[in-house]
């Protein structure tokens, strides 16, 4: 029961990304925080000593779920987007789960996420080195690219990274959803492996310490 409400709480941290704004439910905003909580929620995960299989497909089931429900605003291929974000939570759930951890894993993905568009903020266009270096290591822009986004044109990137300069198939993510499912399929195999290993390395029996052989008493019958 303890492990079916962790699950749960874990699933509902994808919630908030479905918070309204002026037009609703906005679907990159969904994609945005899902991207940013994914490696932290799957590091907790384990922690908490949740298994991958089942509790884990649970919680990327319960997001895909949610990404399906607003998949008709703006978005053309919810299924690559679903792989970025279950490729995020899988690499989390491997690196394993403390509380000091899954913050530096948030963190870290808030900053590679958000680093594109750092030029935005800064009011000042980036170099174009460090525009397409940002757009490629950004978990944001791939989930985005994956989902059929014109992420090149999206306005929160355009001006930022100078996106016009950058020539066109950058990403291999933004080429179709056999990128991101091998991405996804690739952590997958390796936290089921890894999940696998775990209960055999607990549980092996240890052999027992070979006992002195007793001498029969020659004085017995």
């Amino acid at each position: 029961m303890t492990k079916l409400l962790t699950v749960l709480l874990i699933a509902l941290a994808g919630v908030p990304g479905l918070l309204p704004g002026a037009r609703g439910a906005d679907t990159h905003a969904l994609i945005g925080w899902l991207v940013m909580v994914a490696a932290a929620c799957g590091s907790l995960a384990r922690g908490a000593g949740l298994r991958y299989l089942p509790h884990g497909v649970a919680v990327l089931g319960a997001w895909g779920f949610l990404l399906a429900l607003v998949s008709t605003r703006g978005l053309a291929s919810p299924l690559g987007a679903w792989c970025i974000v279950g490729a995020l939570y899988t690499l989390g759930y491997i690196a394993g789960g403390t509380m000091a951890r899954s913050l530096w894993l948030y963190c870290a993905t808030v900053v590679l996420a958000l680093a594109p568009c750092a030029g935005l903020w800064a009011g000042v266009p980036l170099p174009l080195a460090w525009a397409e270096f940002s757009l490629q290591v950004s978990p944001l822009v791939a989930a985005l690219a994956a989902g059929g986004v014109d992420v090149l044109r999206h306005p929160l990137l355009y001006e930022s990274a100078a996106t016009a300069d950058l020539p066109l198939g950058w990403s291999a993510w933004s080429d179709g959803v056999l990128a991101p499912l091998s991405a996804f399929v690739l952590t997958f195999c390796a936290a089921w492996w890894l999940d696998t290993r775990a209960p055999s390395a607990r549980h092996e029996p240890s052999m027992p310490s070979p006992q002195p052989a007793q001498g029969r008493d020659p004085t017995e019958p």
